[in-house]
């Protein structure tokens, strides 16, 4: 089937050869958590999230190389979830707009999207590869995602709906990053901070003010590696931030198994940066704040070991800076009682 003429009809059709191949499908529910069958259907895949005690706000069907019908990725999305089609679309829009640019890294086709009775439809290519996550990552690797990070930061603020978030960040007003940490750790962790408590952070104000980046959640498990060749998919969250926050998002990631020690990593991702004494004051400045909103969504989700993870690399950063407030602040995480916090079971944060 021509991936350039996907629609309605076609889609149903691809979901049919997916369940008659025993293609395996992948559910993504409103906590994050994924749910494996074979070949899971739009109305199975909600019975069986439902059955499981998640609420289904989306779900993504994924046909693997091995099926007969193969290489896409469908996400299926209800007319109601605006604010998550939202995202899909500014996504979308993203990866159109700087899929030919040059870059080091593969980057999904976007195949098709339209709307399906009460359901909107966005159909991408699927990259071939292993992902970051079931690979030892050794220097070579780290040095190619390192590389491809630098270009999609690159290249994201080319584009027409980069450029218009960069321009929302020079132009907003309330502090980001002060006021994203209280509310996670209000929010998820039951903790209620002053701004001062907060204040280590604001050198990061200042660089997004001056020379914001465009960040996406560059995780390992968003990466895939194919013939020497670094793949990068998932661009539903990109915000205007401090580039340091992706390797962040890459080195500090418990699902990360390397050969390369924390530091090690860090100094693979230095290796190009004109000023490493800056970087490597950003790179922890920007992971204590990536560590700390994750330690509050693990710890609301109560995924204890993986908050503690979090929770230890944010003291490696406070202790690489000598950070005394930022000390204080962890120090008081960890001798806080654990209090009532934000249900997520019901519906993942954004």
């Amino acid at each position: 089937m021509d991936h350039n003429q996907l629609g309605p009809q076609a889609l149903q059709q691809l979901l049919s050869a997916g369940i008659e191949s025993g293609a395996f499908a992948e559910c993504e529910l409103g906590t994050r958590r994924q749910i494996q069958a074979f070949a899971l259907g739009p109305t199975k895949a909600t019975r069986v999230a439902k059955a499981a005690g998640y609420v289904a706000s989306t779900y993504l069907i994924t046909f693997p190389a091995s099926a007969r019908i193969s290489g896409l990725v469908i996400k299926v999305i209800p007319l109601c979830a605006e604010r998550l089609i939202a995202d899909c679309v500014q996504e979308r829009a993203l990866l159109h707009e700087i899929y030919h640019e040059s870059c080091s890294c593969t980057l999904p086709a976007q195949l098709a999207e339209f709307e399906l009775g009460e359901l909107r439809i966005f159909v991408s290519q699927l990259l071939p590869g292993v992902s970051a996550t079931k690979i030892i990552v050794d220097t070579a690797e780290a040095r190619g995602i390192a590389q491809s990070i630098r270009d999609i930061q690159r290249a994201l603020p080319q584009t027409i709906t980069g450029a218009a978030l960069i321009r929302e960040a020079l132009q907003a007003e309330r502090p980001y990053y002060t006021r994203k940490v209280r509310k996670f750790l209000r929010d998820f962790r039951g903790l209620e901070l002053t701004a001062e408590e907060v204040a280590f952070l604001e050198p990061l104000e200042r660089v997004r003010k001056s020379a914001p980046a465009l960040v996406s959640d560059r995780s390992p498990a968003n990466f895939v590696l194919h013939e020497g060749k670094v793949g990068a998919f998932d661009f539903g969250l990109v915000l205007a931030g401090v580039p340091h926050e992706d390797w962040s998002w890459f080195i500090d990631d418990p699902r990360l198994n390397s050969s390369l020690c924390r530091q090690e990593l860090l100094e693979v991702f230095l290796e190009d940066e004109v000023s490493r004494a800056v970087s490597r004051g950003c790179f922890h400045l920007s992971a204590i704040f990536v560590c700390l909103k994750q330690y509050s969504l693990m710890y609301a989700l109560d995924r204890h070991s993986v908050a503690e993870h979090y929770l230890s690399r944010a003291a490696e950063s406070a202790e690489a800076l000598s950070l005394p407030s930022a000390k204080r602040l962890l120090q008081k995480i960890t001798d806080s009682p654990p209090a009532g916090v934000r249900d997520l079971k019901a519906g993942g944060p954004h």
